[in-house]
């Protein structure tokens, strides 16, 4: 009896619009020493990223998984959700991607720079206090 699936890969959809939300915030992260900003020239790079590490999670999770949907080419997105329905994206994202080696991963910077940009944009964000004394 084979296990019950508790990951998934994440559809082009998905990555599109995490990595055209990042272009479009001009989201930048660190990584192998050096600081990388989402951008038109890098899009389709770091989209082929993302689906690389939910690809290898999933490998890595059932050794017999494959897939026979094709990845398309990028397509960048101009309409996006309130800010907390990317947070509920990049938690999918991850969930579905993490492995053993995922927190020192390029996908991960790349999640962890949409996640906090997408709290800036949360209502109330700015207005909050910085500290509580």
């Amino acid at each position: 009896m084979e296990a019950e699936m508790t990951a998934y890969k994440v559809t082009n959809n998905h990555v599109d619009l995490l990595i055209s939300y990042g272009v479009s915030n001009e989201v930048s992260f660190f990584h192998d020493e050096q600081m990388i900003r989402l951008s038109h020239e890098n899009m389709d790079e770091a989209a082929s990223l993302l689906h690389w590490q939910n690809e290898k999670s999933l490998k890595d999770r059932y050794k017999h998984w494959y897939s026979d949907e094709p990845r398309r080419a990028f397509k960048l997105v101009d309409t996006f959700p309130e800010a907390v329905a990317i947070l509920k994206l990049c938690e999918s994202y991850e969930t579905n991607s993490g492995t053993v080696d995922y927190p020192m991963s390029i996908a991960a910077a790349i999640i962890k720079a949409i996640r906090s940009r997408a709290i800036k944009g949360l209502a109330g964000y700015h207005e909050a206090p910085w500290v509580i004394e």
